[in-house]
């Protein structure tokens, strides 16, 4: 019913209002993400596992 009321009233894109700030919040927080798992992926491996060696690829 709730779903009916508002595409009736304001129309189907509605139901996407607040994407844009989401998704450009997004890019920024997943990138720092993938940095900071990086780091601590080399952290660990250089601190932790002294004697191995540490490969960058998969």
């Amino acid at each position: 019913d709730v779903f009916q009321r508002i595409l009736h009233k304001e129309g189907a894109v509605s139901f996407w209002k607040g994407f844009t700030p989401y998704f450009s919040r997004l890019g920024p927080h997943t990138i720092l993400t993938f940095i900071f798992i990086e780091q601590l992926n080399i952290q660990y491996q250089k601190h932790i596992l002294k004697n191995q060696v540490y490969s960058s690829t998969l």
